[in-house]
């Protein structure tokens, strides 16, 4: 909770695990995406992830729920679902 991921030379959130909450956290400025995910279950409330040079947030398999929070200013896209 409240935590900031910046500034990184690859993603700023590579979550490859069962569970994981995110709140009220910045992602930002990293090198390629700013938040992967794969497997389990990601839940981002308040979050704002932007200026990456990938995409802001990757999910390539599992359950992701994103509430109430901006996905902007990314060079990709603000949301990629790779199924």
């Amino acid at each position: 909770e409240r935590c900031q991921f910046y500034s990184n030379t690859a993603r700023g959130v590579d979550h490859q695990g069962t569970l994981g909450t995110f709140k009220n956290c910045l992602i930002h400025s990293n090198g390629t995406d700013g938040f992967y995910s794969a497997n389990g279950s990601q839940t981002l409330w308040h979050c704002t992830i932007a200026l990456n040079a990938g995409d802001g947030l990757e999910q390539a398999s599992g359950t992701i729920n994103v509430r109430n929070s901006i996905l902007a200013f990314n060079t990709q896209v603000g949301l990629r679902w790779i199924a």
